[in-house]
Order: C-alpha cells, then sequence, then structure tokens
C-alpha cells in the first residue's frame, strides 16, 4: 500500500556515521549504533559506521490516513529497491497522481510544469477532451531543503568532492554555505559548496574567497604560514563545479563574500 508521498531531493551513497549526523533520529532510531545494528541486520553481516548505505532523502513528506492509503500499481515489483520511473505520459502515473491529488485536498490535478513547486490544473479546464494534453513539458522543480538534507544534496551535485582540493574522503568534507545561513544565505545548492575542513575554515574565516569566474583565490597571509606551500597549488585554479550548471555557486553570493573577505582585511 501507498501510505503518502513526497520528493526526491538526493540519491547518493554515503556512510551511516554521516547520514546519522545529517539526519539523527528521523532516520528512524535513537542512535548511531542502532542504526548501524538495524542496518547490519539486513545485509546480514556486520557492519561499522563507515559503512556505506544509500542514502534517499525526501523532503516536504504527506502522510495519508489509514483509510486513505492506496493500492500499489500492478506494474511494481514486490520488492523495489531503487525505485520506480515512469514516462510523463504513462495513464498509471496518470490515475496514481489523480488518487494523490484526492487525498491531499485538491479539487485539481497535479502536472510537471515550471515553477517552485508542484503545479495544479483546475479539474476541466485544461483536461476535458480528447486531444488536450494531460500533462505540459516536463521539468525539474526546485524544493526547500533542511540543514540534513541540504548537507547531502552538496555531497551529490559535487560528486563527493571537495570543490576546491578535489579530496573524497567524506569524513573530512563539510557542506559550507556561501552566505550564512540564517544571515543573508539560504540552503539551496547555488548558496553551498562542498570543501574539506580545513578550506571552509580558511573560506569562512576570509582568507579564502571565489571569484565570480570561480577562480580560487587564498589571502596572501596564508602563504605566510608554515603550511603556505599546502594552498599555493590551488590559488588562482578554477572551482570543480557540479555537472549541471542550475547548482553552480550563484556569483552574486560569491561576490558579496568576496566583498565580505576583503573588508575583513
Amino acid at each position: 500500500m501507498i501510505g503518502g508521498f513526497g520528493y526526491l531531493s538526493s540519491s547518493v551513497n554515503i556512510s551511516i556515521k554521516l547520514a546519522w549526523e545529517s539526519f539523527g533520529e528521523r532516520n528512524g532510531v535513537t542512535s548511531l549504533q542502532a542504526m548501524v545494528d538495524v542496518i547490519s541486520k539486513y545485509r546480514k553481516q556486520q557492519l561499522s559506521q563507515h559503512s556505506l548505505v544509500g542514502c534517499r532523502v525526501i523532503v516536504d513528506p504527506i502522510f495519508f490516513s489509514e483509510e486513505d492509503y492506496i493500492e500499489v500499481p500492478s506494474s511494481w515489483s514486490n520488492s523495489i529497491v531503487s525505485g520506480k520511473t515512469y514516462d510523463a505520459f504513462d495513464p498509471e502515473i496518470d490515475n496514481l497522481l489523480h488518487q494523490i491529488s484526492l487525498r491531499t485536498g485538491q479539487r485539481k490535478t497535479p502536472r510537471l510544469k515550471t515553477g517552485s513547486s508542484t503545479e495544479f490544473a483546475d479539474d476541466g479546464e485544461e483536461f476535458l477532451g480528447p486531444n488536450k494534453p494531460k500533462f505540459a513539458d516536463p521539468s525539474l522543480v526546485s524544493r526547500r531543503l533542511g540543514q540534513g538534507a541540504f548537507r547531502v544534496k552538496i555531497i551529490e551535485i559535487y560528486g563527493g568532492k571537495c570543490a576546491v582540493t578535489g579530496t573524497s574522503v567524506l569524513e573530512t568534507l563539510d557542506a559550507a554555505h556561501i552566505l550564512p545561513y540564517g544571515a543573508d544565505g539560504n540552503h539551496d545548492t547555488t548558496n553551498g559548496l562542498l570543501l574539506r575542513k580545513d578550506i571552509h575554515a580558511l573560506f569562512d574565516a576570509g582568507l579564502l574567497w571565489i571569484d565570480s569566474d570561480y577562480t580560487v583565490q587564498f589571502h596572501g597571509s596564508v602563504f605566510e604560514l608554515n603550511l603556505g606551500n599546502t594552498y599555493k597549488q590551488y590559488h588562482k585554479q578554477k572551482l570543480n563545479l557540479p555537472q549541471q550548471n542550475r547548482h553552480w555557486p550563484d556569483p552574486v553570493f560569491l561576490e558579496k563574500h568576496m566583498r565580505d573577505s576583503i573588508l575583513i582585511d
């Protein structure tokens, strides 16, 4: 039975420890060790907190009352692990979306359309007649992210590698905000960078900034330290960007961070 729905934000492999640090008890258990033990039962082998697991992040979930559960479509496997996808014009997904709209109190039918949230079309307005399209052109829909979802999403879009150094050991990486959250910043991917912890510290201290053309710049004082040579190899190099440019850092955010860094000087 289908007991609710939400929006898939991320799908990435991370360590159990990182999943716990990102979502805590929202993973469905009360402790990190309990999470390791539960997953070990499914794997039929003893795991550690550093073992990798598939992390699927669902945002804006809605749960139905038990009497509103939806029968699982006949095309679904009894043991779906990685998900089920549909063509936008498949009549099965058309019916499933209609059933969801009835249970969420909407007298409208969900459809794919450009916008910041799921769009709805009035019943009888666009969908009457055999030649009327059931859906607009498919498009990506942005959802609001919490801190945990933001962290996992940044790991996903940067391929688990530091945007400056290329380091891929997840335990050494932070999902950094370009503009601090709660001030001018938000949890949008364009306000995020995946940075090695020391690089993150330099970025927050105003000793490293990124030009609007995505060139990495270090403050001169960094090279006066004993470890200066460690960072010279990254100075004036291009940032490692996500594959999809809609996730690239916002040049406006980078410009503001750069101005604030120069003011610190």
